[in-house]
């Protein structure tokens, strides 16, 4: 099975006031190329499809037209909003899309409902956890009002659902969790997470709360694969938990990224395959 990681689309931005929509159109035909040459199963787009919770309407067109064109290519495609999108709007048809699909989430809720992907030999369950907003979701989860307390509550409900699956015999071979967040794997000197060095740019939004944006990677613990967005550039935090980065540049402070994806292979016998991709498509 084949897995295309992918994440910060941003349609609609614009770069020092130029619209990018001809440079998006160039990746989306690339992407196309790509997932028919290798043969994509499902592809994940982790957060931030849109640049705006208003996106123009050249950029849901153009939306439009990408998840038809990778219907028809025969490729499931699962969704996660991000901290740019409104979850609202890009919920909107998510009933319709699931038919067609196209599995969007974008609510608390969603994070424990597991897309099935199954070619036969193995089954793997996708659980895309949407930007969570501190603020907005501590007091659903019971939990103090920071990313750490939050996103870790959201990944403890997921191994609760994964135990309870396996529990009923409905378990999956794999896991795979989607998440829109900063995660850091440098250890201080106690032996925790206590320090940070995530490679930012001047195009990715502050989410700080309390001067503090990022979580530990152990958080993700325990999970096959962890496909995150937010930052735009491609890079492994762990072997297992990586960002794909974004497909442009979107600022002068990215210019050195390698803009690209990550093309994850799984077979019933070993571990996953990662491989990093590069687009051609460049600003």
């Amino acid at each position: 099975m084949k897995i295309l990681h992918t994440s910060d689309w941003h349609l609609g931005h614009t770069f020092h006031r130029s619209p990018l929509i001809e440079e998006h159109r160039q990746f989306i035909d690339e992407l196309l190329d790509y997932v028919r040459t290798e043969n994509i199963d499902a592809l994940l787009v982790c957060g931030d499809i849109y640049d705006s919770t208003v996106p123009t309407a050249e950029s849901t067109t153009l939306l439009d037209q990408a998840l038809t064109r990778l219907k028809q290519a025969g490729v499931r495609v699962i969704l996660s909003s991000g901290n740019h999108d409104s979850f609202r709007r890009l919920r909107y048809g998510s009933a319709f899309f699931e038919a067609s699909g196209v599995h969007l989430r974008t609510t608390l809720t969603d994070a424990t409902e597991p897309v099935e992907l199954n070619d036969g030999t193995q089954r793997v369950h996708v659980y895309a956890i949407p930007y969570l907003a501190p603020r907005l979701h501590a007091g659903t989860l019971g939990v103090e009002p920071t990313h750490r307390a939050v996103l870790g509550a959201a990944t403890d409900a997921i191994r609760a659902d994964v135990a309870e699956r396996r529990t009923r015999g409905e378990g999956a071979d794999r896991i795979i969790v989607m998440s829109h967040a900063t995660v850091s794997n440098t250890f201080g000197s106690d032996g925790n997470n206590s320090a940070d060095t995530t490679p930012r740019s001047d195009s990715e939004r502050d989410i700080s709360v309390g001067g503090i944006d990022w979580v530990p990677a152990s958080l993700f613990d325990g999970f096959d694969y962890v496909a995150l967005g937010h930052i735009h550039k491609r890079y492994p935090v762990t072997d297992t938990i990586r960002y794909s980065g974004s497909p442009l540049g979107f600022s002068f402070s990215e210019e050195t990224n390698r803009n690209g994806a990550y093309l994850i292979e799984l077979t019933s016998e070993s571990k996953p395959t990662i491989t990093g991709h590069e687009w051609d498509t460049r600003v």
